[in-house]
């Protein structure tokens, strides 16, 4: 799994096609990458009536941190990594959804949306943009027991109002969610400066791990990097200490 889309240059052609032809997976995280390079979707994330009012006043602040300077002068234009991403999804490479959060200007879950808007943005349907969210990560990181509606896997599920399939911005409007199963009230966990400090750290720690394995020369058996997957979910399933 190759993490965060190349901006500086354009895609090879060949490097395209010899992504696709491998099945390589490519999650290019554009939601941290539009607010990195001056586009701030901060903002579009912070002031959406769906998703703005369920954040609190410290996901809100990590939302706007960097507004007080423009870096687009300094940097290579946005518009490059969704074109990179359009030739990705034309020639049928394997795309998963995910923002790199919650480093600054992005937050766990809201910001997920916005990349999902992005991603269809490029080129992906939406009904491909969920599997990119869902199956394609389950499938891709051997996690069985999630990913799908089916029997015997997780029941995490996410009521919305409107059709994702017509328009993915409808995922934003959630009126109930579940996790394994059981009910949650949306309201009782509001982003707040001190949830998931532990956790994030953990995460961090056993994703900085899977980028090394991944990058390493000789073969790492697929029953080790499940196993760090299954910590990263556990991070971010389990409250924090």
């Amino acid at each position: 799994m190759i993490a965060h889309i190349p901006v500086r240059e354009k895609l090879d052609g060949a490097l395209v096609i010899r992504l696709a032809e491998t099945g390589a997976a490519v999650c290019p995280t554009l939601a941290t990458l539009e607010n990195t390079l001056g586009e701030r979707g901060d903002s579009a994330v912070a002031n959406d009536p769906a998703l703005g009012p369920h954040l609190g006043s410290a996901w809100v602040e990590r939302l706007t941190v960097n507004r007080s300077w423009d870096r687009r002068e300094m940097m290579p234009p946005y518009a490059r990594a969704e074109h990179n991403v359009a030739r990705l999804i034309a020639a049928g490479v394997c795309l998963l959804a995910g923002a790199d959060a919650p480093i600054p200007s992005t937050v766990c879950g809201a910001s997920l949306h916005r990349e999902l808007e992005l991603l269809v943005r490029c080129g992906l349907t939406p009904s491909q943009a969920l599997t990119a969210a869902t199956a394609g990560p389950a499938r891709i990181f051997g996690l069985t027991d999630r990913g799908r509606i089916a029997i015997d896997h997780n029941a995490d599920l996410v009521l919305v109002a409107g059709d994702p399939l017509t328009d993915i911005t409808a995922t934003r409007s959630i009126t109930k969610i579940w996790r394994a199963g059981t009910a949650c009230d949306r309201h009782a966990f509001p982003g707040r400066s001190g949830y998931g400090t532990t956790n994030v750290v953990s995460a961090s720690i056993a994703s900085q791990i899977i980028r090394s394995l991944v990058a390493a020369t000789a073969p790492v058996p697929r029953s080790v990097l499940t196993m760090l997957m299954r910590h990263l979910v556990a991070c971010i399933e389990r409250p924090a200490a």
